[in-house]
């Protein structure tokens, strides 16, 4: 008796496929029980093929399904195991940050980000403003005003931007590239997300 965990790769979201291979060549009347590791079986129990579901928060683990299956001849084994990996989501990675900059030294540094999203094309930049309680918490703050100034001057795609208002406390910059699939970057505070296209 085996297993085959099927074509597919368990990333993002997708569904394991899990098929006894060998034992439905030999008897038609056989009783299949599956467990899983982790995730979720969601078609199939009771059945020679199962579906697992998996989340985000299984990334880079295993997925090991188990089956018992009940009709067999009494000298042949009933259960089989086969495990499989749950493959890593992409991140958002920090590209530069910056406090305190003079103007020409800020254009500089988000040259070099847009640079980096050139090469990137699939890419999405987020340009996290950590804010104190002295800043305006909108669209209108004076320091989105001027990133997204400096993105027009260089006529780069604003809709490739985003922007996160994050009411830390600091008077930070962060800039982040993230790769397609990935989780936009979370929050530390109360924040507002911005599509640079609705700018």
């Amino acid at each position: 008796m085996s297993l085959d965990r099927g074509d597919r790769t368990g990333g993002r979201n997708e569904p394991w496929r899990y098929d006894d291979i060998s034992t439905r060549r030999c008897r038609s009347d056989l009783k299949y029980y599956w467990t899983v590791s982790a995730g979720s079986i969601t078609e199939g129990q009771g059945t020679p093929i199962i579906v697992v579901a998996t989340d985000r928060s299984m990334s880079g683990s295993n997925v090991t399904a188990t089956v018992e299956i009940n009709g067999l001849l009494p000298d042949c084994r009933k259960n089989a195991s086969e495990s499989a990996p749950v493959y890593f989501l992409p991140e958002g990675l920090v590209i530069d940050e910056w406090e305190g900059l003079k103007p020409n030294h800020e254009r500089a540094r988000l040259d070099s980000f847009f640079a980096e999203l050139s090469n990137n094309p699939l890419n999405t930049g987020i340009v996290v403003l950590q804010l104190t309680e002295n800043e305006r918490f909108d669209s209108g703050n004076t320091r989105l005003k001027f990133v997204v100034k400096h993105v027009r001057f260089r006529k780069f795609d604003l809709n490739r931007i985003w922007f996160v208002l994050d009411r830390s406390g600091d008077s930070r910059t962060k800039v982040y590239r993230v790769p397609p699939g990935a989780d936009m970057m979370p929050c530390d505070a109360v924040c507002i997300t911005i599509k640079g296209g609705d700018l």
